[in-house]
């Protein structure tokens, strides 16, 4: 995924609404799995264990930081929202 992101073409005009949806979907599915991972350790007695802290505040992390990745890139998003529509005025209507 950080390959991905780092090759998207970003300029005005850019075709990134359907890349990035795709991107920010893929970020959201592993926040939500990462979740549920720490919902069920902090249900057992994994945190009991000694040196478990460690781990469980890395999962924690990860969470924060896939977080702030598909904010990111849902910024972008809306940074470039018409996927690289002309813009010749007003909608008509």
């Amino acid at each position: 995924m950080h390959t991905t992101v780092n090759t998207l073409e970003a300029r005005p005009g850019s075709e990134l609404l359907q890349p990035l949806a795709k991107l920010v979907r893929a970020t959201q599915v592993l926040v939500v799995r990462t979740l549920d991972r720490l919902a069920v350790l902090n249900a057992s007695q994994y945190p009991a264990v000694p040196g478990s802290h460690a781990c469980l505040k890395g999962l924690s992390g990860a969470v924060a930081t896939a977080s702030r990745a598909a904010y990111e890139l849902a910024e972008a998003t809306a940074d470039n929202p018409l996927d690289a529509t002309p813009a010749d005025g007003p909608p008509s209507g």
